[in-house]
C-alpha cells in the first residue's frame, strides 16, 4: 500500500540502522552490497557474448585480451565471474590492480600475484623470475592467465612492459593471457603509436555496455529475490526512474537501490515509489545526506522545522529580556559614575585660579570635602572600560 501524509519520514532518532530496515520488505540479505557472489551475478545478453568470447580467448589463444567499459558498467564483477567460469583446473590465475607508476611496483605485483614474494630491482630479474612461475606452470599442464584491474591508470611505460612480457612468454613456449580491465580511456592509450607491438599481440577485445531499461528491471528483480523478496519492493514507476538516473550503470543501480531501500523504510513507504527514488539520486554523495534531504521534504519534518523555528525564536525573546532585566542596575550605575564625573569637571573648572590659563586644572591638594568615597573610586576605574563601545562615528570627529 502507498506511503500516506500520516506515514512520513521519522524523526532522526527513529531511523533504522544498518541493514536493520531489511525485515520491512522481507529481506534477508542486502540485494545491493557491492562485492555479491559472482554466482549471483546477474548477466543480459550482452554480458553471456563477452564471457564466452573471453573464456575461448583464455583457453584457446596465447596473447593480450582487453575489457573496456564505462564506470560502473560492472567489468570487475564481470572478470570474477569469467574466473569461477573457467574453475581452479587447468588454469593458474593471477590478479592486480593499481601496481603503482613505477616498473619494479609493477614487477613485484605480478610475481606476488603468483606467490613469488621478493624485491625486484630490474627487468632482468624479473624475467628469470616469471619464466619460472611459467614453466612450472606448464609443467603441471595449466594455462596462465595475469588479470590487470584498472589498467586505465596504467602510463605507457608499464603498457610497453606488458607487451614485452606477452612477447617473451610466447618466445619461451609457455602459454600466457594476459586480461587488461580499464576504462574506455584505456583504448585510447593503446592506440599510441609506441604500443603497435602490443596491439599485435591482442586476441579479443570485448566492451561492456550499458543495461537498458527493460534490462534494470531484470536486474534489480534478480537481485531482490536472491534476497527473499516476496512481495513487490519497487513500483514500476520507480524502476523505470532508477534506469532513468542510473544510466543503465550497475554501479549507480546497486547505489540508487540500497538508499531507496533505507529511505523507504524511514518513510514507511511500501513499495517504494518513484518520489523517493528521485530524492536518492538527487544526494549521491551518502544516505545520510539523502535521508536528511527526505526527513526536510516530508510533512512531518516541515511541521518539526516550523515549530523548531518558533521555539528558537522565543529563546532569543527571553534571553534578551533576562539580559536587559540584569543588565539595567549596571547600565544605570555606569550612567550615574558618568554624571558624577562631569560635575566634578564643572567643579574643577570652577576652582581654577583666577590667574591660571583656562583649562588648567587646580594643583592645589583638595579639600577634605572633595575626597571621594571608595566606591565613587570604583565607578572612576569603571569608566575606563565603556571606551571599547564607541560608535563608530566617534572615530570620525
Amino acid at each position: 500500500m502507498p506511503t500516506t501524509a500520516s506515514d512520513a519520514a521519522l524523526s532522526a532518532a527513529e531511523l533504522p540502522g544498518p541493514d536493520r530496515h531489511l525485515p520491512f520488505y522481507g529481506l534477508a540479505s542486502p540485494p545491493f552490497r557491492s562485492g555479491a557472489d559472482p554466482g549471483r551475478l546477474w548477466l543480459g545478453n550482452a554480458h553471456r557474448a563477452i564471457l564466452d568470447t573471453l573464456a575461448r580467448a583464455i583457453r584457446d589463444g596465447n596473447g593480450v585480451a582487453i575489457l573496456t567499459g564505462d564506470a560502473g558498467t560492472g567489468k570487475t564483477s564481470l572478470a570474477q565471474r569469467l574466473i569461477a567460469m573457467l574453475g581452479p583446473a587447468g588454469i593458474s590465475v593471477g590478479q592486480v590492480s593499481s601496481p603503482g607508476p613505477a616498473p619494479s611496483d609493477f614487477f613485484e605485483a605480478v610475481l606476488s600475484a603468483y606467490g613469488v614474494r621478493r624485491p625486484v630491482h630490474d627487468k632482468d630479474t624479473f624475467s628469470a623470475c616469471i619464466r619460472n612461475v611459467l614453466a612450472r606452470a606448464t609443467g603441471r599442464g595449466d594455462k596462465v592467465l595475469l588479470v590487470v584491474d584498472e589498467a586505465q591508470g596504467l602510463g605507457h611505460e608499464l603498457l610497453r612492459e606488458i607487451g614485452d612480457l606477452s612477447i617473451m612468454a610466447a618466445a619461451s613456449g609457455h602459454p600466457l593471457v594476459i586480461l587488461l580491465i580499464g576504462e574506455t580511456r584505456l583504448t585510447a592509450a593503446l592506440e599510441d603509436d609506441e604500443h603497435a607491438a602490443l596491439r599485435e599481440r591482442i586476441i579479443a577485445r570485448c566492451a561492456v555496455p550499458p543495461l537498458g531499461p527493460d534490462e534494470v528491471g531484470a536486474y534489480v528483480r534478480h537481485y531482490l529475490d536472491a534476497a527473499g523478496a516476496v512481495t513487490e519492493v519497487f513500483s514500476p514507476e520507480a524502476i523505470r526512474t532508477i534506469a532513468s538516473l542510473s544510466r543503465g550503470a550497475p554501479g549507480a543501480i546497486n547505489i540508487i537501490g540500497d538508499r531507496a531501500l533505507l529511505v523507504g523504510r524511514a518513510r514507511r513507504a511500501r513499495p517504494i515509489t518513484e518520489a523517493i527514488v528521485s530524492d536518492c539520486g538527487r544526494s549521491p554523495a551518502s544516505p545520510s545526506a539523502a535521508l536528511a534531504d527526505f526527513d526536510r521534504s516530508s510533512p512531518r519534518a516541515t511541521s518539526l522545522h516550523s515549530r523548531a523555528k518558533g521555539r528558537g525564536r522565543l529563546y532569543v525573546t527571553i534571553a534578551a529580556t533576562a539580559l536587559f532585566v540584569t543588565g539595567a542596575p549596571y547600565l544605570a550605575w555606569w550612567l550615574t559614575g558618568l554624571g558624577d564625573n562631569s560635575a566634578r569637571t564643572a567643579s574643577d573648572e570652577t576652582s581654577r585660579p583666577p590667574h591660571a590659563p583656562r583649562g588648567t586644572r587646580d594643583r592645589r591638594p583638595p579639600p577634605s570635602s572633595r575626597v571621594l568615597p571608595p566606591t565613587r573610586r570604583r565607578v572612576r576605574c569603571r569608566q575606563a572600560t565603556p571606551t571599547a563601545w564607541r560608535s563608530p562615528s566617534d572615530g570620525r570627529r
